[in-house]
């Protein structure tokens, strides 16, 4: 499902190996039998940007290109968020953000998670921009994934870190050939991320 990049990057995060499993004496299966599905892809690519609103324009400005270039359709498009305001001083939550920077690229969006209504009513083949929660994501993919907010994800009384690193994981797998993970601050997390 996923590219050969974005799952030796997934793996990497998760296991701090490429192939999970395998030690030098044994040939991975997928060296013996490759699979002819599995493509190449682009490398996950790790933005910083220096303010949030940057870091959201940035976003919007990149999913432009990707309808100005007529390669993927919108409907292959999603932009992932962790919280709705990882910094409480925010005035306005994530979504709203990144639905107001899409309107302003003049590019049809959807709120996934916005309600109960929302859920049921998805079509996976609308041919609009798809804004969601990791967990509302859980059990789709998409050509081409936004993974904002993972530098506010720390381990404390609502998150432990296994569970912040299963939700990364399940954000990180819902591309299968485009990931782009933009942060603001340089965490500890985000260190770990970029060596993977």
């Amino acid at each position: 499902r996923n590219t050969r990049e974005i799952t030796a990057f997934a793996n990497c995060f998760r296991y701090g190996t490429a192939t999970p499993g395998k030690d030098e004496t044994t040939a991975p299966q997928g060296t013996l039998f490759p699979d002819p599905r599995i493509s190449s892809g682009p490398h996950p690519a790790i933005k910083r940007y220096e303010r949030f609103q940057q870091l959201i324009e940035s976003v919007a400005q990149d999913i432009r290109k990707l309808v100005d270039s007529a390669s993927f359709p919108l409907s292959e498009i999603t932009v992932i968020y962790t919280m709705k305001k990882p910094d409480p001083h925010m005035s306005e939550s994530v979504p709203a953000l990144v639905a107001d920077a899409l309107d302003r690229q003049g590019i049809i969006h959807k709120w996934l998670s916005e309600d109960y209504r929302a859920k049921r009513s998805h079509d996976i083949t609308a041919n609009s921009v798809t804004i969601s929660t990791i967990h509302s994501v859980k059990g789709l993919d998409f050509a081409c994934v936004f993974l904002i907010g993972l530098d506010a994800l720390e381990p404390d009384e609502r998150w432990t870190e296994k569970q912040i690193n299963c939700l990364a994981y399940v954000g990180i797998t819902r591309a299968r050939y485009q990931l782009t993970i933009p942060y603001q601050k340089e965490t500890a997390f985000i260190s770990r991320l970029k060596s993977s």
